[in-house]
Parts: structure tokens; C-alpha cells; sequence
């Protein structure tokens, strides 16, 4: 048994695309090009009841190599092995929490890298059905918390966030309600301090100590919160991405929501049924500590 390093994200159906349309892209996916190698999705396998599709990204070459040994002539031969697969990422969709968890495979198919082959072979395997989908990671507040601890003084944060299905969370309750009542399908928020000073952040520094500490947020009264700090929280929540730049020790330094992923460890050759249930166990989690509720 090996262990591994699985990231979780959220995806946003865009266009025409819905779960049912997805589990069909997924199971007859696209194959693309990329340099010399080809990217697709295979093994794929469905949940009972439809709770989580199931499937493979695959990284292969047209043609490989592979040497082995001659015992009789005591020499290594080099062998052409057609398809040859050169990695693969296990992963599982969880529709009910508009959700996916994959295995980080370092300098082979890692975090981004997968969250970009996985947009782009969704997207051709969709050619004919007008759809798209767009992943964000889930972000881990403490590791967020700290590094956002750290600054003197911000001066620019900027957001854009999708509208989340089926989750909302009751921070950010009435930005998802805005996009919701003005048919957005996106939102971006530009906000940039006045010369020599600082944005006010206290109130979002506050409200990510709860979250980090566990408090009850129904405390809280989501409308008192500004725009740009719901839009934040948000993104964390993995419906969006925010990006806070800012001095630190008189350095100017970014941080970006999705730099600080929420992810677990597991066996790479987890079952499906395995891998679904460890990631929907995270996902509860998330779902209880950051009062997310389901419209």
C-alpha cells in the first residue's frame, strides 16, 4: 500500500451541462493531444444510486519503451509497447456536492494539471452539446488563515465567483442570491485600496478566525458582512477564486484562494466505493464547520 495526496474541488456546469450530461461525457470521453502525448478518462465506474461516477485520467504516449531483460543472453532489450500508459490519476465526482476528488501525481498529472485536462477533455467530449466545466479548489481555511495573519497592510483584492449548486453557505447566503436574481453566471469583484492605506478587512479576518475555530456561524448576520468579503469566503468555499495582494514585512506578497487546497491522504489503488466515501466524509465536514446547507 502506497499513499497519496487527493485534492478536492468543485466543478460548475456550464452551458448546457448537467450531471446526467456529465456522467455521459465522463464514460465516453474524449481523447486529446497534448505535445506528444494523448489525455482521456478510462475504468470509468458509476456509484450505486448515481452517488459518485467513478474514472481514470490517463496520460499515455502513441508509442512507448520499456527495457527488460534477456536472462539467456544476459542483455537488456529495449521493447515498442504501443498506448504505453506513462501515469494515472484516480478520481470520483460527487454530484450531490457538486464536488470531484483526485490523486496529485507529482511531475505527471499535479494539482492545476489536472484541473485543466479534465476542463479541456469535458470540453471536447461536449463539442455537439454546447457545455463547459470549470473546477475550483475547496480551500483550507487554517493554512488560508495563517497566511493571511500575516499582512500589513492589503491593497488590492479582487474575486470572481459562479453561482453554487446545490450548496450555499449561510455566510455569503445573499451574494449567491444577487447572482441568483440577476441570472449572473459570473460575477467579478475589482476592489484596490486609496494610496497609503489599507483595505478594511478586519470583519473577513473575524469571520475566517470562526470558521478556523469552529464557532457557530448562524451568530453572524450575513447581511451586516461587506460584498467583497462574502466574495472571498465564497471562493474559499470553492465557488470562485479571490486573489489578496498586500505587504508583508515590506514585501508585497499574493495570495490566492486556491493555493491552500483542501486534500487527504489515501492508498492510490483506493476502490471507488473507498475513495467516494473518504471524500464525502471531508465534504461533511466542510459542509458542517462552514454552515454550507443544500437549497
Amino acid at each position: 500500500m502506497s499513499n497519496g495526496t487527493f485534492f478536492l474541488a468543485r466543478y460548475h456546469k456550464l452551458g448546457l451541462l448537467t450531471n446526467e450530461l456529465l456522467e455521459q461525457l465522463v464514460r465516453n470521453a474524449a481523447k486529446i493531444n497534448i505535445r506528444e502525448n494523448i489525455w482521456t478518462i478510462i475504468d470509468t465506474k458509476i456509484g450505486t444510486d448515481k452517488k459518485y461516477i467513478f474514472g481514470k485520467m490517463v496520460k499515455y504516449a502513441h508509442e512507448g519503451s520499456v527495457t527488460r531483460v534477456d536472462e539467456v543472453k544476459n542483455e537488456s532489450i529495449i521493447e515498442i509497447i504501443p498506448e504505453l500508459t506513462l501515469a494515472s490519476s484516480p478520481f470520483v465526482i460527487l454530484p450531490d456536492y457538486s464536488a470531484i476528488a483526485y490523486l496529485h501525481v507529482w511531475n505527471m498529472i499535479e494539482q492545476f494539471t489536472f484541473m485543466r485536462r479534465f476542463e479541456e477533455i469535458i470540453h471536447f467530449s461536449a463539442h455537439r452539446f454546447f457545455a463547459e466545466i470549470e473546477l475550483e479548489s475547496i480551500t483550507n481555511h487554517d493554512e488560508f488563515f495563517i497566511r493571511f495573519n500575516k499582512f500589513n497592510r492589503i491593497v488590492k483584492i479582487k474575486s470572481k465567483i459562479n453561482p453554487p449548486n446545490p450548496l450555499f453557505g449561510h455566510l455569503w447566503g445573499p451574494l449567491k442570491d444577487y447572482l441568483k436574481n440577476r441570472n449572473l453566471e459570473q460575477l467579478k469583484i475589482d476592489e484596490e485600496s486609496k494610496k497609503n492605506n489599507s483595505i478594511e478587512t478586519s470583519n473577513l479576518k473575524s469571520l475566517i478566525e470562526l470558521i478556523v475555530a469552529r464557532k457557530d456561524l448562524k451568530i453572524v448576520n450575513p447581511n451586516s458582512i461587506p460584498i467583497g468579503d462574502m466574495a472571498v469566503l465564497m471562493s474559499a468555499d470553492g465557488y470562485g477564486k479571490s486573489s489578496i495582494v498586500g505587504d508583508i514585512d515590506g514585501k508585497t506578497e499574493v495570495l490566492h484562494t486556491y493555493e491552500n487546497s483542501s486534500n487527504f491522504k489515501l492508498d492510490k489503488d483506493s476502490s471507488a466505493e473507498s475513495l467516494y466515501v473518504e471524500a464525502k466524509k471531508i465534504l461533511d465536514d466542510v459542509e458542517k464547520n462552514r454552515y454550507l446547507d443544500h437549497e
